[in-house]
């Protein structure tokens, strides 16, 4: 059983190091730690992704049409940088803590629930009457 829980705590860690996400995303079993974990990292990355992406399309756009700007976006983007790296150490505190809390801001968002990947048969039955 302790060792269960160490398991748990690493495959959680994974959670909140990046691409190393899909690591325990692609895990067939996990605890409902783990699997609280891995969403909340899964929020994280696809914000950070989506947050970066639209950053560096505009500031390359803005490089060239207007440096000033330009660098105002570039002192942006150094925040949200900031910012998503201070999710990441809140995410593994937490999970070191052995917590299931939320990750700032994002935290409300929920991506992957494992009870429901592959859809409730129940579901589907109560809507039909």
């Amino acid at each position: 059983m302790q060792q269960e829980k160490k398991n748990d705590r690493i495959w959680a860690l994974l959670s909140y190091l990046s691409v190393l996400l899909f690591i325990p995303l692609l895990k067939k079993e996990k605890s409902a730690f783990t699997a609280y974990h891995v969403n909340q990292g899964l929020v994280l990355f696809v914000v950070e992704f989506c947050v970066g992406v639209v950053l560096a399309v505009v500031s390359l756009v803005l490089k060239f049409a207007a440096p000033v700007v330009y660098a105002a976006v570039s002192i942006v983007f150094i925040i949200c940088a900031l910012f998503f790296l201070l999710c990441h150490v809140v995410g593994i505190i937490h999970v070191f803590r052995r917590q299931e809390k939320k990750i700032p801001v994002f935290g409300e968002i929920v991506l992957y629930h494992p009870e429901r990947a592959g859809g409730s048969q129940t579901d589907q039955d109560d809507t039909v009457l």
